[in-house]
C-alpha cells in the first residue's frame, strides 16, 4: 500500500539502513494528511485516526512501551501501544493541548 512511498521516502532522508530497519517494526504510527495511520506490520495500515476526532489522550508510561489511551468523539476509547515514541510525538506536536493526565 502506501508503505512503499514511506520506505522510499525514508531511503532518501534518513538512509538505507534506518528504512530497513522500520519494515520489520509493527506498530508503529505515521501523521498523513487524513490523519495518524497504524501499521500494524509489513505494509499493513490497519487504521486511520482522524485528528478531529480526539476529543483527549493520555498515558500510562511503561518500562518497554507507552499505553496511549485516546477517548474518541463518539465516547469509545481506543488503546494503542507506543513502542516507538512515534505516536507520543504525533499526539505532542498535533494535539498536545487535548492532554489529560
Amino acid at each position: 500500500m502506501c508503505s512503499w512511498a514511506s520506505f522510499k521516502s525514508d531511503v532518501r532522508s534518513k538512509g538505507l539502513w534506518h528504512a530497513l530497519s522500520n519494515l520489520g517494526k509493527s506498530d508503529r504510527y505515521v501523521l498523513e494528511e487524513d490523519g495518524i495511520h497504524r501499521i500494524g506490520g509489513l505494509f499493513v495500515r490497519d487504521r486511520v485516526l482522524p485528528l478531529d476526532h480526539i476529543v483527549s489522550w493520555r498515558v500510562e508510561y511503561e518500562m518497554v512501551f507507552d499505553i496511549v489511551r485516546i477517548e474518541l468523539q463518539d465516547g469509545s476509547i481506543l488503546t494503542w501501544f507506543d513502542y516507538y515514541n512515534d505516536l507520543l510525538g504525533i499526539l505532542r506536536a498535533e494535539a498536545g493541548e487535548r492532554y489529560r493526565e
